[in-house]
C-alpha cells in the first residue's frame, strides 16, 4: 500500500478527518461455511448443520445477538492482535466508526498524522489494514462457530440423550 491508497474517514459532527480501514462485513454465513465449522469442531461434517438449522431453532432476534457477539470478539480481536503485534511500535486504542462501526481507525490520529509518514510507518498501518480485513472476513464463521458450540452441540447432545432413552425403552431383540 502506498500512502495515497490509504483511506480516510470523517469522525463525529465535526468530522475530523483521519486514516481508516473499510471492515464492513459484506460476506454472508452459507451452507458450505456450516459445513467448515462443523468439521473444524467435530473433525468431519454434520449435515444437521445448516442456515434452514439456525432459522428453525434459533428466533431472528436471537440471531442477531449472536452476531452482535461476534462482531464484539472480532473488535476484541482486531485490538488484541494489534497490541501482540506491536504494529504502531508503541500503544493505541483501535477504535469503530461511522453508521455501523464500518470504520477501523486509530483513536487521536488524523489525515495530518499520516503526512508525516514514513515508509516505515505506511508499512505498519498495511500490516493493521490486513489484520482489519482478515478479522472482518473471518465474521460470519466466527458467528456460526458461537453458534455451534452454543446451541448446536448442546441440542445434538439432547437429542443423542433422547434417543439413548427412547432405545433404553424398545424391548430387547428375540434371538
Amino acid at each position: 500500500m502506498k500512502k495515497q491508497d490509504i483511506q480516510f474517514h470523517g469522525i463525529g459532527y465535526g468530522y475530523t478527518v483521519g486514516p481508516a480501514v473499510n471492515v464492513k462485513v459484506c460476506a454472508s454465513p452459507t451452507d458450505a461455511l456450516c459445513a467448515r465449522v462443523s468439521t473444524d469442531h467435530e473433525g468431519k461434517v454434520d449435515s444437521r448443520f445448516t442456515l434452514a438449522w439456525i432459522d428453525a431453532h434459533i428466533q431472528q432476534d436471537h440471531q442477531y445477538e449472536w452476531w452482535n457477539d461476534a462482531l464484539s470478539q472480532a473488535w476484541e480481536q482486531l485490538q488484541e492482535d494489534v497490541d501482540a503485534e506491536n504494529v504502531f511500535n508503541h500503544a493505541v486504542e483501535v477504535v469503530s466508526e461511522g453508521r455501523s462501526s464500518g470504520w477501523a481507525m486509530i483513536k487521536g490520529w488524523t489525515r495530518e498524522t499520516v503526512e508525516g509518514w514514513d515508509a516505515v510507518a505506511v508499512a505498519r498501518w498495511t500490516k493493521f489494514a490486513k489484520y482489519a480485513r482478515q478479522t472482518v472476513d473471518d465474521m460470519p464463521y466466527q458467528y456460526l462457530s458461537l453458534i455451534y458450540m452454543n446451541v448446536f452441540e448442546p441440542w445434538v447432545s439432547n437429542q443423542d440423550a433422547a434417543q439413548a432413552y427412547i432405545d433404553g425403552l424398545k424391548p430387547a431383540a428375540v434371538l
